[in-house]
């Protein structure tokens, strides 16, 4: 063999040699892409059909127990794994999913800045998880462009993910500690402003009138309204007005009370129903002939939902008039009540109770369908994100506003 022939011959097969290692690790057989893009368009078509289905109403029980959840789980991640794995063998794909796992298992146990973080490490990888999933519906030779773009899905929800991190970072700041050293809750933003609020009242009560009088129609000043009330009513809507969020002690936790059919903490105060549904342990004594009797029917509003039973407007009604007159208020608010349920408690408790005068308190949504406590058109996160962090009601809050000026959500009316 001549020197040029031979030549010739080694620089042809360094040649044939380097375009072999160019292509066999992004080389995939005909049959093996279609497979791929085939199982690939099922799953993604399967899921878009459950989420239809999801949204009218209808539930195929896929997902009623764990063991067809981690089935389903197991199924997805393997398809998207063998597609990683036909195309150039995506070492990326893998610490994506690594990445989602330990996000999802770690925020079982999370809260608060930490849950956060996890949050947006899951967010960010699942969304270059299903940007390269959607891009495995097309040709192996369009796969550059399909890493960028998961790339820049990636870099868009971390940005976002990243301000949510900061912002919960700044809740927890402003927030204070659990309790007070005096054991009351404390107030929520007050690390940067004192107390507005003082116990002692300087207004001195209207005195007592007497039988030959009839109150007055006019509308009173906000000093004297709060001047009827007591001190601990203000200073209880201020503290609640000032809070930035809730804080652990006003979460809502079930508790046993002696005679109550159910007893509940909610913002920290006890709330007890009896069988009824009303705010007492026990029944209406019979009617006193030398009392007027009061019967308030209504409403969470009149039932007192989130503020102590001594707070509740029939109580302090109570309270007022017996300055002046033998009465006694009966508060028969229900929580979640409509307009004909309160008809149909009327109906029941008037013949029995035999009150003198019936007040009933409407609210807004007291239109709505029996056994629909409210009308909810607002966005919902869920759950353990609007409960375990400061974060999520701040912003279930501002998607639903804003859904309602988009007029994607209406209002009561």
């Amino acid at each position: 063999m001549s020197p040029p022939e031979f030549r010739w011959r080694r620089t042809a097969l360094i040649g044939m040699r380097e375009q072999s290692a160019a292509v066999r690790p992004g080389h995939v057989s005909h049959g093996f892409e279609y497979v791929q893009r085939v199982g690939i368009a099922v799953v993604l078509t399967a899921f878009a059909v459950l989420g239809i289905l999801h949204c009218v109403g209808i539930g195929l029980g896929l997902f009623a127990s764990p063991r067809r959840v981690g089935g389903i789980a197991v199924a997805v991640v393997s398809v998207v794994l063998l597609s990683a794995w036909f195309r150039n063998r995506q070492a990326p794909i893998l610490t994506a999913l690594a990445l989602i796992a330990v996000a999802a298992l770690s925020s079982t146990y999370s809260y608060h800045v930490f849950l956060v973080v996890l949050l947006a490490i899951g967010v960010t990888s699942a969304g270059y998880l299903a940007t390269q999933c959607i891009g495995f519906l097309l040709p192996v030779r369009q796969q550059p462009r399909i890493d960028a773009a998961a790339i820049n899905v990636s870099l868009v929800l971390g940005s976002i993910s990243s301000m949510l991190v900061l912002a919960e970072i700044l809740l927890w700041i402003l927030s204070p500690t659990p309790s007070s050293p005096s054991g009351k809750p404390a107030l929520v933003g007050s690390l940067l402003a004192p107390s507005i609020v003082s116990e002692a009242r300087a207004e001195t009560l209207p005195p007592a009138k007497s039988d030959a009088q009839t109150l007055s129609v006019r509308t009173p000043t906000l000093a004297e309204a709060d001047a009827l009330l007591e001190p601990g009513v203000v200073a209880a809507a201020r503290r609640r007005a000032d809070a930035l969020s809730m804080p652990p002690e006003w979460e809502r936790r079930a508790t046993q009370v002696p005679g109550a059919y159910r007893a509940v903490y909610w913002q920290g105060v006890l709330h007890v129903y009896n069988s009824d549904g009303f705010r007492t342990t026990n029944p209406p004594p019979p009617k006193d002939p030398s009392l007027f009797r009061v019967l308030v029917l209504g409403d969470s509003l009149t039932y007192g939902r989130g503020i102590e039973e001594r707070f509740t407007y029939s109580r302090q009604l109570e309270r007022l008039l017996r300055r002046g007159w033998r009465v006694e208020v009966v508060n028969a608010g229900i929580d979640g009540a409509q307009s004909e349920d309160i008809v149909r408690v009327a109906r029941r408790l008037i013949p029995q109770l035999q009150p003198d005068l019936v007040i009933d308190g409407v609210c807004l949504n007291d239109f709505l369908p029996s056994g629909v406590s409210e009308y909810d058109g607002s966005f919902h996160l869920p759950e353990f994100i609007h409960t375990r962090t400061r974060i999520g009601p701040v912003a279930e809050l501002l998607i639903s506003n804003a859904m309602t000026r988009l007029g994607l959500t209406r209002e009561f009316l």
